[in-house]
């Protein structure tokens, strides 16, 4: 017996997204291919409510309706709790464990992108804790990491004002980065007349490069610089550094990926609301963890997997902490 658990926010649990949720939701296109799902994803979830705990219908301040059809009553739930739960009343079975979360972290703090960057630690922090909870929930428990996708590109339906917030963000990076070039490059020239001064100069622009470069990668200005719009490019070089010890952790412990950001493409219609996955994008979903579940070896190592474009999924070897990228997507 098999069974595919769901945990995290509304990537999985979209189930106010779509017109039917009991077919066109993730979880029921799960079950239409034939797969036992039980859910424990809520709308709104951070990795603070896995780790925690938290309110059911966080987003939808317990409406009787989302409550409903999530088949639960109003108060305090605790997801990793229901889940180790769900797979100690079934030793035997083989648990797969799909993981969504981290969107809901940074959505909350949109208005305060100082504090959305300050924050990035703790998410890391509790996202790894999750994960080696889950893996230690026993022998038979095959944990699945789905990576959060781009949002809806189409600026009428920039409903939070996020490629505004990268678009800002992206120019303060890029500019830094210039500035501290620009530096580096005026240094051996400043040294000839004042040797302290110059040395001053570079270690000011590569300390300058070292720390931006932490956060927006130097990719994303040559990017720019190649007609690339910056607020797109900012938010694949965020993902690139933002999920570097997921990562890494997924590489260590063989665990494989559902590469979203390189399978949603942000101009196409797979959303509702800008961030939430519509019946197409919970479609592109389902069959994502379809592929893993059907075709993985979880013997094996960590891999990547991807469905670029109109192409089947594939993939790839998790390069750990540093190799893989967000590849910039084609407007259609």
């Amino acid at each position: 017996m098999t069974i595919v658990h769901t945990i995290g926010d509304s990537t999985l649990d979209n189930i106010e997204w779509v017109k039917n949720y009991t077919d066109d939701s993730v979880e029921g296109q799960l079950r239409q291919k034939g797969h036992t799902v039980e859910s424990h994803a809520y709308d709104g979830f951070t990795t603070e409510s896995l780790v925690n705990g938290d309110r059911v219908g966080r987003v939808f301040r317990e409406n009787p309706r989302y409550l409903a059809k999530k088949g639960v009553v109003a108060g305090h739930l605790k997801p990793l709790e229901e889940l180790k739960a769900a797979i100690d009343a079934k030793p035997n079975a083989t648990h797969y464990v799909v993981l969504s979360v981290g969107g809901n972290d940074f959505r909350e703090r949109l208005a305060n992108p100082v504090a959305m960057l300050r924050e990035i630690p703790n998410i890391h922090k509790r996202y790894l804790q999750i994960v080696d909870t889950i893996k230690g929930m026993g022998k038979n428990v095959r944990p699945i990491i789905m990576l959060q996708y781009r949002l809806d590109a189409n600026p009428r339906r920039d409903h939070y004002g996020i490629y505004n917030i990268l678009g800002i963000v992206g120019r303060f990076f890029t500019a830094a980065q210039a500035v501290s070039g620009v530096a580096m490059i005026a240094a051996p020239f400043v040294a000839v007349a004042n040797v302290v001064a110059g040395v001053a100069l570079g270690a000011f622009g590569a300390l300058g490069l070292w720390a931006t470069s932490r956060i927006i990668p130097l990719s994303v200005g040559a990017g720019y610089l190649k007609g690339q719009d910056l607020a797109m490019a900012t938010l694949g070089g965020l993902m690139e550094t933002f999920y570097k010890p997921i990562l890494a952790k997924a590489k260590q412990q063989n665990i494989p990926i559902l590469d979203l950001p390189n399978t949603f493409n942000p101009y196409k219609p797979l959303y509702q609301a800008q961030i939430e996955p519509n019946e197409a994008g919970g479609a592109l979903i389902a069959e994502g963890i379809d592929h893993i579940i059907q075709n993985h070896d979880f013997s094996g190592p960590s891999q990547l997997y991807a469905k670029p474009d109109d192409n089947d999924y594939r993939a790839s070897l998790n390069p750990g902490s540093s190799g893989w990228k967000v590849h910039y997507p084609q407007k259609v």
